[in-house]
């Protein structure tokens, strides 16, 4: 009985011991930051929604997979490029079904770009984000609060202007296909509530992409963390 009372006294000390460091270390039991980075062009692609790999040649580009909490998954890529004053994103969904034309309110395929402008891995206050949408206006220049009540409002709301803009396009209007938006948008303006930071800047940035599906369910899925977690985003460097 007392060899049992002393091996429950190890694994406790044992575990609680790693709590302690997991607790005052958390670090070292992070995975590193995905890091990205927007290529300087001086030939920006042109943002119409129809993909062309030549264009987009020179940007940065990375595939990963969006995976949703049923543990759907489909595949997807990311270009970046930037000019003096400008970001081009190219998002691409290589599976995903057609829903439309045309789209019911709230049924159109949305992508958010959390962007968290000075690095610092918490959601401000006033922070920017982008949304896109697979609808005839597909794109909403905006910004969030912090939590714990988040709310998006256009920055038209709050004194600011819509900067930037977006197209999408699917490949197959009877079934499966190449879901890519295409989107430009400022890293230099007048607008308080956009990015306004130099090139050779680091932020943080997160994915979180929406889709009805023909089971009646949202696909939904966030690309590379939580955006309530930015610890969890990519690292993004305007080059």
């Amino acid at each position: 009985m007392k060899k049992i009372y002393y091996i429950l006294i190890i694994i406790i000390v044992v575990f609680g011991s790693i709590g302690v460091f997991y607790l005052y270390f958390p670090f070292k039991f992070r995975s590193e930051p995905i890091s990205l980075q927007s290529v300087y062009t001086i030939s920006p692609p042109k943002i119409d929604g129809y993909f062309n790999s030549t264009e987009w040649t020179p940007a940065y580009n990375i595939s990963f997979f969006l995976v949703s909490s049923r543990g759907e998954s489909r595949p997807g890529e990311l270009y970046i490029l930037n000019n003096t004053t400008h970001l081009f994103l190219a998002f691409r969904i290589l599976n995903e079904d057609y829903d439309g034309p045309p789209y019911p309110q709230g049924d159109a395929d949305e992508l958010r770009i959390w962007l968290d402008i000075n690095n610092n891995e918490e959601l401000d206050n006033y922070e920017d984000i982008k949304i896109l949408e697979t609808s005839n206006t597909p794109y909403n220049d905006a910004y969030h609060t912090s939590p714990p009540w988040i709310y998006i409002c256009p920055d038209s709301n709050y004194g600011g202007t819509k900067d930037g803009y977006a197209f999408w396009n699917h490949t197959n209007p009877t079934g499966t296909g190449i879901l890519t938006f295409e989107t430009v948008f400022p890293f230099v303006s007048s607008d308080p509530h956009d990015l306004n930071v130099t090139r050779g800047t680091t932020l943080g940035i997160d994915f979180e992409y929406s889709s009805p599906t023909t089971s009646s369910f949202l696909f939904r899925s966030e690309w590379p963390g939580d955006n309530a977690k930015p610890n969890e985003w990519a690292k993004l460097v305007i080059a």
